[in-house]
């Protein structure tokens, strides 16, 4: 059955049922919507190509406008053509401009249910190729899409303390906006850019202003508020976003080196930043000592990954012989358990020997690996520390966020859906 053919059936059966045709949504001159006004809206309604049929439709059926099946198919109409049809924004413009019920027509039509990657797409149109001079009508539709994408769609960032760029500069905070949810899926935004082009076509495709709540180990610290940039004017500030919200700004402990990873100095801790007050954590993942025979069992699958290591037998010659190393070499860092008896744990080796830097991907480096509760081992990455773990998308599991730590090169990492899914958002410093 067709779209159209749905939404027909829908009307009629609802104007049988209950007269809501003739009695439902009325605009503001309380104009009524008939039942035959209703089907032959629906008729006219479905796949409106322009802007100047939208308009007409709206002047001859506007009333029944918040009828549900008509809705939705203005809905599409509208976000479709936004997201579409933008080289004849013109027209959308010079209907608006002598008639400010349209405007307000096409604004409410921003809607969820349209489709997910035209809401995205209106919203970058909006923000990044607006007509000079039409500022305020571009404003009103990213915001209106950012808002709804934000309360169906929730984003997650990070709130960072930034070290300053030249010495001498003070810190500054910020919000590293990182993922979207869509449906099923955390999706990264764009983040690997390698020229200026990049940086400033980037920033189009991120929220214009968003509302935070910031959180850690489940708990709310408080709300702040930011906006994106025009564009982003180094590679490491691919997703910042400027606090505008008054007041304090929330941090937890004393700034240290620990945080600051490739860019070094010392930070704030990150925390966790989402655009809803999903903050808990229903796992309660926290700091733990694993079981002896999960560290045994651990170690296997560390010498599985990585069954032959070099090393240097004198740090002045900087020469690499094989190294038969011991399972005492082996050295459990940070491990973190769940209630749900789930085991993130991470692993390196120690007595790296040579006069120059390890590979953080290699057995010098911090390896993590996860353990379910039936005791089987998988591996993470490497190169990252845990930030923290809560139901950022409000379905009732816990998500971890990881900080990547690696040589040039910062960002994040996600895990869902018990460390099935993942998403990764990573930059270069240069």
């Amino acid at each position: 059955m067709s779209r159209l053919a749905r939404a027909l059936l829908i009307v009629s059966l609802s104007c049988a049922i209950n007269g809501a045709c003739a009695h439902g949504a009325q605009i503001a001159t309380q104009k009524q919507c008939t039942p035959d006004e209703a089907v032959h809206a629906l008729d006219e309604a479905d796949g409106l190509k322009d802007w100047d049929a939208v308009y007409r439709s709206f002047k001859t059926f506007g009333h029944c406008g918040n009828n549900g099946a008509l809705a939705e198919i203005y809905d599409d109409d509208v976000v479709r053509l936004l997201a579409n049809n933008w080289n004849h924004f013109d027209a959308l413009i010079r209907l608006v401009a002598n008639d400010k019920g349209f405007e307000g027509f096409v604004l409410s039509h921003i809607s969820e249910t349209a489709n997910y990657d035209d809401l995205i797409a209106a919203k970058k149109n909006a923000g990044s190729l607006c007509p000079p001079g039409q500022n305020p009508l571009c404003e009103r539709i990213e915001s209106s899409v950012s808002s709804l994408l934000s309360d169906t769609h929730p984003f997650l960032g990070i709130l960072e303390d930034v070290p300053g760029g030249r010495t001498n500069e003070p810190n500054f905070r910020a919000v590293r906006v990182l993922f979207q949810k869509n449906g099923n899926e955390w999706q990264p935004f764009h983040s690997d850019c390698r020229d200026a082009a990049c940086l400033k076509a980037t920033a189009a495709q991120y929220p214009r202003e968003m509302a935070w709540t910031i959180a850690f180990d489940g708990k709310n610290l408080g709300k702040i508020t930011t906006r994106a940039p025009l564009e982003f004017k180094l590679y490491a500030d691919v997703g910042l976003e400027v606090i505008t919200s008054a007041g304090s700004v929330p941090s937890v402990g004393k700034r240290s080196q620990n945080y600051a990873g490739f860019a070094h100095g010392e930070v704030y801790r990150p925390l966790v930043a989402v655009s809803q007050p999903n903050y808990t954590d229903p796992e309660v993942w926290k700091p733990g000592k694993l079981p002896d025979e999960m560290t045994a069992s651990l170690r296997q699958q560390f010498r599985k990954k990585f069954p032959n290591v070099s090393n240097c037998t004198n740090p002045d010659k900087g020469i690499r012989v094989p190294w038969l190393y011991r399972d005492e070499d082996i050295a459990i860092g940070k491990t973190y358990g769940s209630r749900k008896k789930w085991f993130v744990a991470e692993l390196r080796l120690e007595g790296w020997r040579c006069d120059s830097l390890t590979d953080e991907n290699g057995p010098f480096g911090n390896q993590w690996y996860v353990v379910d509760p039936a005791g089987i081992i998988r591996f993470l990455d490497s190169g990252m520390w845990l930030v923290d773990a809560g139901d950022y998308d409000n379905d009732g599991k816990s998500e971890l966020v990881f900080a990547i730590n690696r040589y040039g090169v910062g960002g994040y990492e996600l895990f869902y859906d018990e460390f099935t899914k993942h998403a990764v958002f990573e930059f270069s410093y240069h």
